[in-house]
């Protein structure tokens, strides 16, 4: 399935860079609209975010209440899942794989922005998005209105995000 197309109905896991960078510019309500009770973390990644929250990083926080408000389902590894994350995790970050791991066990979309990451989605046949792909399809299904994406990448953007593309509206 190509980026940021897909059914919104569908388990989306996202991995720590991405939620992140929603979180860092206040603006995980986008995908609370757009995803509603279809949003998971692995425990990996609450991990990480976790982690990023003690040593400082603030603005993480607020993913960590919506898991606790179960706007986010925490999703703990199986067994299988647990097998292909030992495998994945040879070339990936604890949190990129047990995201790949959980999705291709669960027939979900993969979220990352991190280029192992999506190499090891495509390679599975994973559906795959990122931020980027986030925004695009927001603007394309009315959540968010073309001007005000523009403005969430370029908040994103001067936070950190390295963006591919300089405007949401100019690559719909």
């Amino acid at each position: 399935m190509p980026e940021g197309e897909g059914v919104p109905d569908r388990l989306w896991i996202f991995d720590s860079v991405t939620i992140s960078n929603f979180s860092l510019v206040g603006r995980l309500d986008i995908l609370q609209a757009r995803y509603a009770h279809h949003l998971a973390l692995t425990t990996q990644v609450v991990d990480e975010i976790s982690r990023g929250v003690t040593s400082g990083r603030h603005d993480l926080e607020p993913i960590l209440a919506l898991v606790d408000n179960g706007i986010f389902r925490l999703l703990a590894l199986t067994n299988e899942e647990r097998t292909t994350f030992g495998k994945l995790s040879n070339n990936l970050g604890q949190g990129e794989a047990s995201t790949i791991a959980a999705a291709l066990h669960r027939d979900a979309t993969v979220v990352t922005d991190d280029r192992a990451a999506r190499q090891a989605t495509r390679d599975l046949a994973l559906s795959l998005t990122g931020t980027i792909g986030i925004l695009i399809a927001c603007v394309r299904d009315s959540t968010v209105p073309a001007a005000n994406a523009d403005l969430v990448l370029e908040s994103m953007v001067d936070a950190g995000f390295y963006s591919p593309v300089t405007r949401i509206s100019d690559v719909l």
